[in-house]
């Protein structure tokens, strides 16, 4: 079943006119709106609106949930710095035969609209071709059951249009949108997937997307309207029965100028302003917001990554000091833990997180799966590379040392205490606070106090010739230690996002 017109609300678009004032200050304006649409057989659909316009619009959207079962919603929200998002969510369960056809769905737009200026050396009134550069993260699930009468069905979409001084931007312009994707899926059937104009090619969960070449005057501000629009909708046809259906896209906060480079392609010597868009001189700045999607699944799979590495070290560290080989029982049971092991995926720390996932809650939603394997692996390499620095004689068991099996509590430490710092900052949509994570720094190499009073520095100087025990394999390690360290965090983090 593919997504109908019907699913999607109709808006009114508008422009900004400037009368030829090109010294008129006009502020960026945004837009929330959308609904909630629920049908069953001939009784009157019950529509659920919500619409706002401010210059930050954020709406918590409106939900249909009777008997505290979620069986629609539609959200969205726009400003500046965080960009524009929309979510929405149908859901049908049924156990006996349908008397009438059921319809639920979702629709959410967010909208922005900016004034900017192109200047250059060609003076005021030279023509410029250009091109923009936005970030779409989000992600589109459905669901459908196979039955005798398939008749049950579910969809989502993604839309996106751009508008110049009014009018569409759009290689196709009879689609009525810059952009989309549309998934479906109908009784327990293949999912397909339909892309159009600036969305082929996109991917999941995120991924660059390029307008069409536009044409502007320099020196003459123009507008530019920037829609994000989400649908999602469960179907059942009459008579059907015994199925679960549902749609679900999840784009909140997630379309966003791009802030790793230019946002405009431009000639030589041109530049873009727009300091209600946040781009000055054709760059937009990362704001605390923009980095990541929020994410609970995220955040707890880098709390499972520092808890393996921890526990591993550790068991190393307790061996170190010993004098013993470390304890495999104790290892096998550290990775146990983390996969599953005997008991299977879904019962280890990964798996149970995954398996916490809701379409209804985006929060809940993991940017990617099934990269088990590539982050026990890393941790892996993390601990080999970790212990063979600092006893270079490693696998070979040698005299106990409370020094090299201290200096692995305080990797472990290291390590933990930047990820968690991650995974903090990815529950809430934030960037990793800077003064936390030079804290992590400070604790294992000193900081601003020196070396002496980091963690290594105070297991070096307790070093006594009369105490074998005391002394290190090796000293003069913290940059490798520390420069290993970081390489993993960026590669779990990577990894569990997806932005590699």
């Amino acid at each position: 079943m593919r997504m109908t017109r019907a699913m999607v609300l109709v808006g009114v678009f508008w422009s900004i006119l400037f009368g030829g004032n090109a010294s008129r200050a006009v502020a960026a304006e945004f837009r929330v709106y959308g609904q909630t649409f629920t049908k069953f057989g001939s009784f009157p659909p019950i529509v659920t609106p919500y619409d706002a316009t401010d210059d930050m619009a954020v709406s918590d959207g409106v939900d249909v949930d009777p008997g505290g079962q979620l069986q629609a919603r539609a959200a969205s929200q726009a400003s500046a710095t965080g960009g524009l998002g929309a979510n929405a969510f149908g859901y049908i369960q049924q156990v006996g035969p349908l008397q009438e056809t059921d319809t639920r769905n979702g629709s959410a737009v967010a909208r922005a609209t900016y004034v900017m200026t192109v200047t250059g050396p060609g003076g005021p009134g030279f023509i410029v071709q250009t091109s923009f550069k936005m970030l779409l993260s989000g992600t589109l699930a459905v669901a459908s059951a196979p039955t005798a009468a398939q008749a049950n069905a579910g969809s989502a979409g993604i839309g996106i249009s751009y508008r110049l001084d009014g009018m569409l931007l759009s290689a196709t312009p009879a689609n009525g949108s810059t952009g989309s994707r549309n998934v479906a899926t109908t009784g327990g059937g293949p999912v397909t997937v339909t892309s159009t104009d600036a969305l082929v090619g996109w991917t999941e969960p995120s991924g660059v997307i390029t307008s069409p070449t536009f044409s502007v005057i320099a020196g003459a501000p123009f507008t530019l309207q920037i829609e994000l629009n989400a649908t999602a909708q469960a179907t059942g046809l009459q008579g059907e029965s015994g199925f679960t259906a549902s749609g679900a896209s999840n784009f909140g906060h997630t379309l966003r100028f791009v802030s790793n480079g230019p946002v405009f392609n431009l000639p030589d010597g041109y530049t873009v302003n727009a300091p209600d868009a946040g781009i000055v001189d054709n760059r937009a700045p990362c704001t605390s917001n923009c980095t990541q999607p929020q994410s609970a699944c995220d955040a707890g799979k880098l709390k499972c990554v520092a808890a393996r590495q921890a526990c591993l070290l550790k068991v190393h560290a307790a061996a170190e000091k010993k004098g013993v080989a470390p304890d495999a029982a104790a290892l096998q049971k550290c990775t146990d833990a983390f996969d599953g092991g005997a008991k299977g995926e879904a019962q280890g720390c990964i798996g149970k997180i995954e398996g916490k996932q809701k379409p209804a809650k985006p929060k809940t939603l993991c940017s990617v799966t099934g990269q088990l394997a590539a982050l026990e692996a890393a941790g892996d390499d993390l601990v080999t590379d970790v212990v063979t620095a600092i006893d270079p004689a490693f696998p070979a068991v040698g005299p106990a040392s409370t020094c090299d099996g201290g200096k692995k509590g305080c990797a472990l430490q290291r390590a933990a205490c930047l990820l968690k710092e991650q995974a903090r900052a990815g529950a809430k949509g934030e960037s990793p606070d800077p003064a936390k994570v030079q804290k992590c720094t400070d604790k294992f190499d000193g900081g601003a106090k020196g070396f002496a009073k980091g963690c290594l520095g105070k297991l070096e100087a307790k070093q006594s010739p009369a105490k074998p025990a005391t002394q290190c394999s090796v000293t003069g390690d913290e940059t490798a230690l520390e420069t290993r360290i970081d390489a993993f965090v960026t590669e779990s983090v990577a990894t569990v996002r997806d932005t590699e």
